[in-house]
């Protein structure tokens, strides 16, 4: 049976990741099917019987999101829906966000948006809108939040906009959940003070909806925000404490069951009744998967392996819901709990002893390092110390006395609630000290190979053999020696995907370059935090030597907040606004390295400023060629721009589009003089300014210039090289992942043309 579920699990991954249809592999293990099960183990038999399942349960998956997907996006107009409100609503200033189960026209789960309600929506309510529909889109990038990947993995069908619509309570045993959560996440946030009146509803209930981006930046940067979600270790502990009533029970006299039995019973009843109130998350299905398995073993007096449990667990998920393999908190998850096991099923405990923190620790920091490579995600080697600290404050002191603190305060007994909260501020104000410090270490992959990162992960993780624990501090000693600035071969440019706002990185072996650094939102979203910082950190740039902010506006300056709290070194800033909040960027400014200038051309210092044709205007020159950054001048000054070029015009390459590609820029004349090979226009999807705009992209046609967007084409990679721009590499193009949108970007085309 371990066979079948391995064959299963390995057949549904690999239909998710390979790129090609496993359509012929599919027909060739069904035909060769009932000619094996004749003459074949039958072990062999269910194994391939069971991948068979995998794939085709994959695919139909696939199919079942795609056609819901086009029957809600096939109509432009507004839909009428009839629904259920099926999460906690999150409500910021006026608009309110929540997931809609839907039932009327159609059945499928939809996110929704609510700018202006009449009365807040309530979770479990039932609910006739009027619904405008797009589909999910995400901002792509090597790094960052996919939105995309998030619809999918939650089969979410669309994104909605509420014109108009109301609600009415709803009936049924998952209404009133979801009613009392949301009141006991209220009652909660009201019974602290300070960073625990998010925190805690979080560690209780799951309800993150009070975190903003510096609560999620602080809990990243220091490797802890897996404490603030339910994760399986919480799980335990309730259960733990199942087993700890069972023993009181039968010392009192009150129960004559077996110790055993009446400990599994209970110990799964508050597993399942806590992982009930938090809603099920991911970590939640498997840690209760993974304790019901030994549990029923021992109630039913029969032998567990716990590796076999992992896999039972993984099988089930991916049975009742595959859409979670594309989840990166299912595989952080489950990666967590097979390294565990593999680092101490079948040791010795009288070898670990005292030093059994440290040991969990130093093998979740090794043995998931390959993983967050992988995923892109953070991470450090102050992880270590900061967990160390955190995950037994956090399990044995701060979650106990909030579990027990929300009994007793139903009884009138706030204090123990209160002292939960005074416990979770202490540990918060200690981990904003520890981020600034723990961001500045981070661990990359530097110039290692990805076969050695594996190496080190499975020679500390393989039990009973040679390496055993000595590989932690080598392994550790390795990445550190190998942490180093990226070597950029050839100068390179990238264009981030930053929505409706530009963020433009150089990097060349002489130093780093950030033109703009994206937009800011209302509400602590900004691009620098969400988009720039984890991009960089991926590649292991550590260091900035120079940020221009070509102007003071909020599409080109509203990342630098997240820029400037991130542990990325800025060595000098320059930039245009009209207070004169940085040092200026004014016509004359260059830096020179060998073979290279980045000058600023425009505005002079006689100028007031003028809002968007007070850009500062680049030009990065290399042998007889030119990348030229515009930022939202307009025609008046790319006119004058060109009158100052007439004797002195290099071939231009590149050209960023002026103002995102705004009507008011990228004029006729200054397109027929600059002749750049390759346009990018870096405009949000669907952006109500409508940018490109159709006038520029005619333009851009009749002059025979490729047009690359952002948002169509996701983050782009480009190498200068003496003869040009080369190894254009599009992040939504290369996706291999099935549920994203593809087909918007075009396979650019660069023309080699000699200066």
């Amino acid at each position: 049976m371990t066979g079948a579920m391995l064959a299963f699990c390995a057949a549904l991954l690999a239909g998710m990741a390979l790129p090609v249809s496993l359509g012929p592999a599919v027909a060739l293990v069904a035909l060769l099917l009932p000619p094996l099960a004749a003459r074949a183990p039958r072990s062999i038999v269910l194994a391939a019987a069971a991948a068979l399942l995998g794939v085709l349960h994959w695919h139909a998956t696939l199919d079942r999101h795609r056609l819901g997907q086009a029957a809600w996006l096939a109509d432009e107009g507004p839909h009428v829906v009839l629904g259920t409100i099926a999460s906690l609503p999150a409500c910021h200033e006026s608009r309110c966000r929540f997931l809609l189960r839907a039932e009327n026209p159609r059945e499928g789960r939809l996110s929704v948006s609510w700018q202006d309600p009449a009365i807040r929506p309530l979770g479990g309510q039932r609910c006739v809108l009027l619904i405008r529909l797009r589909p999910h889109w995400s901002l792509m990038n090597s790094a960052g939040f996919d939105r995309e990947t998030w619809a999918f993995s939650g089969s979410l069908l669309a994104d909605g906009r509420v014109e108009a619509g109301g609600c009415r309570e709803g009936r049924g045993p998952a209404a009133w959940l979801l009613r009392y959560r949301g009141s006991l996440s209220d009652r909660l946030s009201r019974a602290v003070d300070g960073p625990a009146s998010v925190l805690l509803p979080a560690l209780v209930t799951g309800d993150r909806r009070g975190l903003r981006p510096d609560h999620w930046r602080v809990l990243s940067g220091t490797g802890t925000a897996h404490l603030m979600a339910i994760s399986g270790l919480h799980v335990a502990l309730v259960a733990g404490s199942g087993l700890l009533l069972a023993r009181v029970l039968m010392v009192t006299g009150r129960l004559r069951l077996p110790r055993s039995i009446l400990g599994a019973g209970l110990g799964a009843l508050l597993a399942l009744g806590y992982a009930t109130l938090a809603g099920w998350s991911v970590s939640t299905q498997r840690a209760c998967l993974m304790l019901i398995a030994p549990l029923g073993a021992c109630l039913l007096r029969r032998p567990w392996l716990p590796l076999a449990g992992l896999l039972w667990a993984l099988t089930v998920i991916l049975m009742l819901k595959p859409e979670s393999a594309a989840s990166r908190g299912l595989w952080m998850s489950f990666a967590a709990a097979g390294v565990l096991l593999a680092g101490f099923y079948g040791r010795p405990p009288q070898g670990l002893g005292q030093w059994q923190l440290l040991s969990v620790q130093g093998l979740l920091l090794i043995g998931l390092w390959p993983l967050q490579q992988a995923l892109g995600l953070p991470f450090s080697a102050g992880f270590l110390l900061v967990n160390l600290l955190a995950v037994p404050w956090v399990s044995l002191v701060i979650l106990p006395l909030t579990l027990v603190g929300c009994v007793l305060s139903e009884l009138g007994v706030p204090w123990v609630l209160a002292f939960a909260g005074w416990q979770i501020n202490w540990l918060w104000e200690a981990l904003r000290w520890a981020e600034p410090w723990v961001q500045a270490n981070p661990l990359s992959a530097g110039q290692l190979s990805p076969l050695v990162i594996g190496a080190l992960a499975i020679g500390l993780l393989l039990p009973r053999t040679l390496p055993g624990w000595w590989t932690l501090p080598l392994a550790l000693f390795v990445v550190w020696v190998s942490r180093g600035e990226p070597a950029f071969r050839e100068p390179e440019l990238q264009v981030f995907d930053a929505g409706q706002g530009t963020a433009v990185f150089f990097g060349h072996r002489h130093g780093t370059v950030l033109v703009d650094t994206g937009p800011g939102a209302g509400d602590g979203w900004n691009a620098g935090s969400a988009v720039i910082v984890p991009s960089l950190q991926r590649q292991g740039v550590t260091r900035l030597d120079q940020v221009v902010i070509s102007h003071g506006d909020a599409d080109h300056a509203g990342g630098l907040p997240g820029l400037e709290a991130s542990a990325l070194r800025i060595e000098e800033l320059v930039g245009v606004s009209r207070d004169q909040r940085w040092p200026p960027c004014l016509d004359g400014r260059a830096w020179r390295w060998p073979e290279l200038e980045l000058r600023a051309w425009h505005p002079g210092p006689w100028l007031p400023y003028l809002g968007n044709d007070s850009s500062c205007v680049l030009t990065l020159r290399r042998m007889g060629r030119q990348i030229l950054l515009p930022g939202d001048v307009g025609k008046l000054i790319e006119r004058r721009l060109l009158r100052r070029w007439e004797d002195d015009l290099p071939m231009t390459d590149l050209l960023i589009l002026g103002h995102h590609g705004s009507r008011t820029s990228s004029a006729h004349d200054w397109l027929e003089t600059l002749r750049p090979g390759l346009a990018v226009a870096t405009s949000g999807h669907h952006n109500r300014f409508n940018m490109p705009h159709p006038s520029v992209r005619q333009r851009l046609q009749r002059h025979r210039i490729p047009l690359l967007v952002s948002s169509e084409c996701g983050h782009l990679q480009f190498r200068w090289r003496d003869d040009g721009l080369d190894a254009v590499s599009s992040a939504r193009l290369q996706s291999s992942r099935a549920w994203h949108w593809h087909g918007l970007c075009p396979e650019p085309a660069l023309p080699r043309r000699s200066p």
